[in-house]
């Protein structure tokens, strides 16, 4: 039971918005401010894209597992 509160506090926290691993993505370097910006959204969203894709895979793969 521990362990399934543990795996939907970490689910919740990896859907939540703006929490994560948004703080490595703007180091400074010597591109321009936009170019950044536009770098660090073009990561996010496909973050976002792999973490949609990995819950659907879970709920996939546990729909299965219950009509087993």
């Amino acid at each position: 039971m521990a362990q399934l509160q543990m795996f939907r506090a970490q689910w919740m926290f990896e859907l939540t918005p703006g929490v994560g691993s948004s703080h490595g993505e703007t180091r400074p370097c010597r591109a321009g401010r936009s170019s950044m910006l536009k770098a660090a959204a073009d990561t996010k969203g496909r973050q976002e894209l792999a973490k949609e894709e990995k819950a659907r895979e879970l709920f996939l793969q546990a729909v299965e597992e219950e009509q087993n």
